[in-house]
């Protein structure tokens, strides 16, 4: 996949949906892993521990760190490791994190240079709280390749010509 789709803000999820588990998503064909420690606070990682690239949307969280669910390596938001079972605290293995903004009831992920993450390009949806809006901001999961969602849902200009008998009537 071209790498200049990385630098723009996606929606990774729901803010409700990050509650007492982690949750794993594919977002541009990168499995990762969501989650919300108990403080509030909420980080994207590679879902894949360093010690044996075991997902780690399949472990839990403890307190505001990610445990692993295969040995128990637990990960910061920052993606580092602050804890091997029965070891030194190691002070260099990470898994890579991703810059995150919580807004307007949703969790969005810049998946390119974190460098160039700005929170002022986030796309303005801050009708999502306004009384008048009538979406509900719930979420469908659509088994189906992101270029099937963007040539039908987003371009609305081929309805009246492709769906003449049913959306366009």
């Amino acid at each position: 996949m071209s790498k200049f789709l990385n630098n723009y803000w996606y929606v990774a999820a729901n803010s409700e949906e990050l509650k007492d588990k982690p949750i794993a998503r594919i977002i541009l064909g990168n499995p990762i892993v969501l989650f919300r420690g108990k403080s509030g606070i909420i980080g994207a990682l590679d879902d894949r521990c360093a010690h044996r690239l075991t997902p780690l949307s399949l472990g839990r969280i403890d307190g505001d760190r990610l445990e692993c669910g295969y040995h128990g390596w637990t990960y910061d938001c920052a993606g580092k490791c602050v804890r091997l079972p029965g070891l030194e605290t190691p002070q260099k293995i990470t898994v890579k994190s991703f810059p995150l903004v919580e807004k307007w009831g949703w969790v969005f992920i810049w998946m390119g240079d974190p460098d160039k993450a700005d929170n002022n390009t986030l796309p303005d949806f801050h009708v999502m709280g306004e009384d008048k809006w009538v979406g509900d901001g719930g979420m469908l999961r659509v088994e189906a390749h992101c270029d099937l969602i963007r040539d039908n849902l987003l371009d609305l200009t081929h309805a009246k010509y492709t769906h003449k008998q049913t959306l366009a009537t």
